[in-house]
């Protein structure tokens, strides 16, 4: 499961290490945090290319972006801030540097032409029970959409979907490959009961 994968990285010392340093470096010394971002990265890309994590974005303990594996505009903003528009992420990441818990955010739109679709699992980062930041981990809905297609009968004509609180779709619909997630209302019986 994505959770307890999620929270196994959390726990590598590599990965603890490195955001101490990057928080350490962070606007300060570039020559040392570039250092540490060539190690985070390698480690990152192994990560990623193990599990089906779309990003991972890790944070210090105020808000501050360190680093970003794949969208490195994200860099040294302060996901906390006003200015930060990603809201559903940023909920996700407050929770989760306040509660000292994993959190989930639903799907965002989080590219520049609004068309990749992540949710994000955030970790919290701990040295000797002090929390020092976050990890989130960007999960796309075209995962899920492949976890509901491995569960599914292929002879069916049954529809298995995913939906949120506002009836929009988080997964694709296979009878309708027009419909696009986070657009399409489904409003049905079992809907409201949501």
């Amino acid at each position: 499961n994505l959770h307890d994968l999620a929270e196994i990285n959390s726990i590598n010392p590599l990965l603890i290490g490195t955001t101490k340093k990057l928080a350490e470096y962070y606007q300060t010394d570039d020559e040392q945090y570039n250092k540490e971002i060539r190690k985070l990265k390698a480690h990152l890309e192994k990560v990623k290319s193990k599990y089906p994590f779309e990003d991972m974005i890790i944070l210090d303990k105020k808000g501050n972006v360190l680093f970003a594996l794949e969208d490195s505009s994200l860099i040294q903003k302060n996901v906390l801030s006003k200015e930060f528009k990603l809201n559903t992420l940023k909920k996700s990441i407050r929770n989760c540097l306040q509660t000292k818990k994993t959190t989930f955010s639903d799907f965002l739109k989080t590219d520049t032409n609004q068309k990749k679709l992540n949710s994000y699992i955030t970790v919290p980062l701990f040295e000797d029970d002090q929390i020092i930041g976050a990890i989130s981990y960007g999960i796309s809905s075209k995962h899920l959409d492949k976890f509901i297609e491995i569960n599914e009968n292929k002879y069916s004509t049954a529809e298995s979907y995913i939906i949120g609180e506002d009836k929009l779709l988080r997964t694709s619909l296979k009878n309708d490959p027009e419909a696009k997630v986070l657009e399409k209302k489904i409003e049905t019986p079992s809907s409201e009961y949501f």
